[in-house]
């Protein structure tokens, strides 16, 4: 039994403690919350900054493995067009770039220039989205003559390069590009199925095929190299295994726009017509200004003989391509078919005029090919593309020489003449 008189154990309270336990109950129950926010707080910051270093990290890796489209996803959250990392700034615009998001990669590239990234590496990728965008002049022949020498960037330099020496029909190094861009990443799809589609435009069909083939061995769900595949095996007549390929690609890209068109080519060689008119109809669905598809469901239409039919999709693809000749003589076709010979004798004249002028096209190419910075044979195929109502790409091959001389004044005035400048 404890004794009354004798002293108690004094307890030493901290000053905390002591002014804590003077609060009321309601007031200790506030403190404890703003201590448990402040903790949760500090938690929530911690993992944010976890999660941010983990998505830069996983944008590097993949970005390192040519894949632009997932790196974005993982860039977006971060910002890139605000952060003030210079790095992700500039990762950001290397993948928005790559992902032709011109006006994202332009922000985030001017960002990380903001940030202090090096001028030179910022410099280099904005004149790759300067390349991409259809503006070049000098600055093409200052890229084509640094991928001579030997640095960690010339691959995205060829990836620039390859395509826009394509869209210029400067062929020839177009082909070098794409094939030192395959001999530089040889397990990159993007550079083989570029290879292929220069070699098509060079009608060089087994180095074509050869190089779609690769694509496909080295990433077997590549969407484009399946597509482009599909289309060599359907030229080829292998209707049956081309429809084995686009049966891959509707599982990994069913939306699609070009799966219906090249299905119902294959249909139509299988004799399948009913399921070749279904697709054709929804590929002129997906893609109304598609000269291609309405021509293919005319031609269906003629060869089981609905001439009416024929006429009006034939007449739906000439205004989308008026000098396209197959469409031009398929349609003289329905007409003769029709029993409106007058019509049809029309329309044949304008395919003997379509023709020559495609003559004097592919002399005037073969020109380009042989020297490719001059001027004069562009404007030649811009000014018979204009005249056969080629609009956009007759603007096309007339905005290429004038990269090359902006003062010529047969390219003013043609850009004047139709409204193009």
């Amino acid at each position: 039994m404890a004794n009354p008189n004798q002293p108690q154990p004094q307890t030493t309270q901290s000053p905390a403690s002591t002014k804590l336990g003077t609060l009321n109950p309601v007031a200790r129950k506030w403190v404890g919350l703003a201590a448990l926010v402040t903790i949760a707080t500090m938690g929530w910051w911690t993992t944010s900054a976890l999660l941010n270093m983990w998505r830069l990290d996983k944008a590097r890796s993949l970005l390192a493995t040519n894949q632009p489209a997932a790196a974005w996803a993982y860039l977006n959250p971060l910002e890139p067009s605000r952060t003030e990392s210079g790095e992700i700034a500039f990762l950001g615009g290397q993948a928005a770039r790559r992902n032709k998001q011109t006006t994202m990669a332009k922000a985030c590239l001017t960002n990380a220039r903001k940030n202090g990234w090096p001028a030179e590496a910022v410099n280099l990728e904005l004149s790759l989205l300067d390349l991409q965008s259809g503006i070049s002049g000098q600055q093409m022949e200052n890229l084509i003559d640094s991928v001579q020498g030997d640095y960690p960037e010339r691959p995205r330099v060829l990836e620039a390069l390859a395509p826009a020496l394509f869209r210029q029909f400067d062929l020839d190094r177009a082909q070098y590009c794409a094939t030192l861009w395959t001999e530089l990443e040889p397990q990159n799809p993007r550079a083989w199925v570029w290879l292929g589609r220069v070699e098509e435009k060079l009608q060089n069909r087994p180095p074509a095929e050869a190089a779609f083939q690769k694509a496909l061995d080295t990433a077997p769900t590549d969407t484009e190299a399946l597509a482009w595949m599909a289309r060599q095996l359907q030229k080829r007549r292998q209707p049956a295994e081309a429809i084995v390929l686009l049966e891959r690609l509707k599982t990994l890209e069913p939306d699609r726009e070009d799966i219906p068109l090249i299905e119902g080519k294959c249909l139509q060689d299988l004799g399948r017509e009913d399921e070749a008119r279904a697709n054709l109809r929804e590929a002129v669905r997906r893609q109304p200004v598609s000269g291609e598809g309405w021509l293919e469901l005319g031609r269906l239409e003629l060869n089981t003989n609905h001439p009416v039919e024929a006429e009006e999709a034939f007449a739906r693809a000439l205004r989308v391509s008026p000098a396209d000749r197959e469409a031009l003589f398929s349609l003289a076709q329905a007409l003769e078919k029709q029993g409106k010979k007058q019509e049809a004798e029309k329309v044949r004249t304008r395919q003997n005029q379509v023709e020559n002028a495609l003559k004097a096209t592919r002399d005037a190419a073969q020109k380009i090919r042989e020297n490719p910075k001059a001027p004069a044979p562009r404007l030649e195929i811009a000014e018979l593309m204009l005249q056969n109502g080629l609009t956009q790409e007759g603007g096309r091959w007339l905005e290429s020489a004038l990269i090359l001389d902006p003062a010529n004044p047969k390219a003013q005035s043609l850009a004047k003449q139709y409204g193009l400048r």
